[in-house]
């Protein structure tokens, strides 16, 4: 059996992107169509998620359509 990771995804997307510090981001937000994060940087955050966690892009993929904070966070 697997063990999940609890990761907090917006702290980690914060720290990562400094610029985006002081914006108010959700485990409800869209990353992609709400504009927090463009595609590259969205790659670079579920390659990290990779190798921290758990976390499987293809299966990921396979559920879900959009790259919503808290389907990622429950996927890690």
């Amino acid at each position: 059996m697997v063990k999940k990771t609890n990761i907090d995804l917006v702290k980690i997307i914060k720290k990562k992107f400094r610029y985006l510090k002081n914006k108010k981001i959700s485990k409800k937000n869209e990353l992609l169509k709400d504009n927090i994060l463009d595609s590259l940087e969205l790659m670079n955050i579920l390659l990290d998620l990779e190798k921290m966690s758990n976390f499987n892009l293809k299966n990921y993929l396979k559920k879900n359509k959009s790259f919503k904070i808290d389907n990622i966070e429950r996927n890690c």
